[in-house]
C-alpha cells in the first residue's frame, strides 16, 4: 500500500503534464486525411498516399528521392530506380515496386486479417521479387497461414515494418526532400500526425522532455519501472474484467456460452507477451440450430492482428463453410452477412 501511495504523486504529474499538452494538440486538431477518408482506411488512404510519394518526382534534379529515402529505411541497397513502375492493387497486392529487372511486394496492413496464404500467392505471381514487406502500425510479423508452403522462401526476404518507427522516420525523410515545396510539405506534416495518432505516439519533442524531467527527479524512475513492469498484468486483468461483465449480461438474458471457446487470463497474458500467433479472445454464443447445422455468434478481440473486436457467425456441422453461402436454404443469412 505504501509503493502504492508513493505512485500517486507521479500519475498526477504526468497527467497534468498531458491535460497541458492535450490542449495544444486539440487546437492544432485540423487534418485534411480524417477530413476526406476514414483515418485507418488501408486501401484508399494510406497505400494511396504512400504510392503517390514514391512515385512523386519533387523536382527534376531530385527524381525518385522519396523512393530512394524508402528503400534506405528498408536497407535495400540492390534496387534499381531506373524505369520504376508503382502499382495499387495490381493482382491484389496493396503496392508493387518494380523495374524491369526486380520487383519489392508491400503488404499494407492496419485493420485488416491475414488471408490464408495470402504472401504465398502474391510472392508466386511477382517473378524477380528481391524483398516482401509487410506494413503494420507496429511491425509485428505475418501469421503463418498467410506465408502459406513457401514459408521458408518467403522468410530470406521477408521485412517488417512499421507505421510508428519505419514510415514516420521516412516521413521526416520526405519533409527534408520537399523543403522548399510548402504545400506537399504540410501535407507531409499532416500525414506524419495522422500515423501518430494511429500508433499512440502523439506526443511532441516538448511533452517529451517534460516528462524527462519529471522522471529524472527523485525516485521517480523507479516508480515508473514499477509501473512498466505491471502494465500488462494490469491490462490483462481490465480485459478479463470486461468479459466477465460482458459474459454476465448474456447469460442473464439466457444465451448459452460454449466453454470451449471463451476467454481466460492465461490466453490473455499469452497474447499480450507473445502475439506471433494470438488466441482468439471473447466469446462464442450458441443462437440457434437447423437441422445438424450450429450457428454461433462470436465475439472476439483480434488483439495483434488489427486491435480492434471482431463480431460474425460461424457455423458448423457443415461440410463447408465455403459452400454454405451457395445453399439456397440459407439466402437470407448470406444476405445480412454481406
Amino acid at each position: 500500500m505504501e509503493n502504492l501511495k508513493q505512485l500517486q504523486p507521479l500519475l498526477r504529474n504526468i497527467e497534468l503534464i498531458d491535460n497541458k499538452y492535450k490542449i495544444l494538440r486539440e487546437a492544432d486538431a485540423f487534418n485534411i486525411f480524417t477530413i476526406l477518408r476514414y483515418g485507418r482506411d488501408e486501401v484508399n488512404l494510406h497505400s494511396q498516399f504512400i504510392g503517390h510519394l514514391l512515385n512523386q518526382k519533387e523536382s527534376r534534379k531530385k527524381e525518385n528521392e522519396f523512393l530512394k529515402a524508402f528503400l534506405k529505411i528498408c536497407r535495400i541497397e540492390n534496387f534499381k530506380t531506373d524505369n520504376v513502375k508503382i502499382s495499387k492493387e495490381e493482382g491484389k497486392i496493396d503496392l508493387l515496386i518494380k523495374n524491369d529487372s526486380q520487383a519489392i511486394i508491400i503488404e499494407n496492413k492496419i485493420d485488416a486479417l491475414d488471408q490464408d496464404k495470402q504472401l504465398e500467392k502474391y510472392y508466386d505471381k511477382t517473378p524477380n521479387t528481391i524483398k516482401v514487406i509487410y506494413l503494420t502500425l507496429d511491425g509485428r510479423p505475418p501469421s503463418d497461414p498467410s506465408l502459406g508452403n513457401k514459408k521458408d522462401e518467403i522468410e530470406k526476404i521477408l521485412l517488417c515494418l512499421s507505421y510508428k518507427n519505419d514510415i514516420s522516420n521516412w516521413i521526416d525523410e520526405c519533409i527534408k526532400i520537399a523543403a522548399l515545396n510548402p504545400p506537399l510539405r504540410e501535407t507531409l506534416f499532416q500525414y506524419k500526425k495522422l500515423i501518430g495518432e494511429l500508433t499512440g505516439n502523439t506526443m511532441n519533442e516538448m511533452e517529451k522532455n517534460d516528462i524527462f524531467e519529471l522522471l529524472t527527479k527523485y525516485d521517480n524512475i523507479v516508480s515508473a519501472q514499477k509501473i512498466v513492469e505491471n502494465w500488462n498484468y494490469v491490462k490483462g486483468n481490465i480485459e478479463l474484467e470486461f468479459w466477465r461483465s460482458f459474459e454476465k449480461i448474456i447469460t442473464e438474458d439466457e444465451f448459452v456460452i460454449d466453454p470451449k471457446n471463451k476467454y481466460s487470463l492465461e490466453s490473455i497474458n499469452w497474447r499480450n507477451e507473445k502475439y506471433r500467433k494470438p488466441p482468439e479472445i471473447g466469446l462464442m454464443i450458441n443462437i440457434g440450430k437447423i437441422e445438424e447445422i450450429n450457428f454461433n455468434l462470436y465475439i472476439q478481440n483480434a488483439g495483434a492482428y488489427c486491435g480492434g473486436i471482431i463480431v460474425g457467425i460461424r457455423i458448423y456441422g457443415y461440410p463447408s463453410n465455403e459452400y454454405i453461402a451457395n445453399d439456397k436454404r440459407y439466402s437470407t443469412l448470406k444476405s445480412v452477412v454481406d
